[in-house]
């Protein structure tokens, strides 16, 4: 991950990829945390890859650690609230947010 801004609830993260940069922004983000992926490997169990996708790098997660530990309060005061997941290689971006995100590749420039 280059970047993380978040300003009221907007959110934007920006992963590095070849020749520039990958935003992934989103308009209503709740909350979020940044892992590295050794700790996120211990707190969840998967007794299989179900869902995972070799070289992509963002999910929608149903039912993880991170959501179930958020209160219902929350849940019920944001029902449209879903959980994003990001996954780099190194960094694990876990977002809880009322929207989907919108995501933009900006091209490096060459000086």
């Amino acid at each position: 991950m280059a970047e993380l801004i978040w300003k009221g609830n907007r959110l934007q993260a920006e992963f590095f990829i070849p020749d520039g940069r990958l935003r992934v922004s989103f308009e209503r983000a709740e909350l979020f945390r940044v892992r590295d992926e050794m700790p996120l490997s211990t707190e969840e169990t998967w007794d299989d890859d179900s869902g995972l996708i070799s070289n992509h790098f963002a999910y929608v997660v149903e039912n993880s650690a991170f959501w179930n530990m958020q209160s219902e309060a929350l849940k019920a005061c944001n029902p449209k609230m879903k959980h994003f997941r990001f996954i780099t290689g190194w960094t694990c971006l876990d977002v809880l947010a009322n929207c989907d995100p919108n995501f933009d590749v900006i091209v490096a420039s060459i000086s």
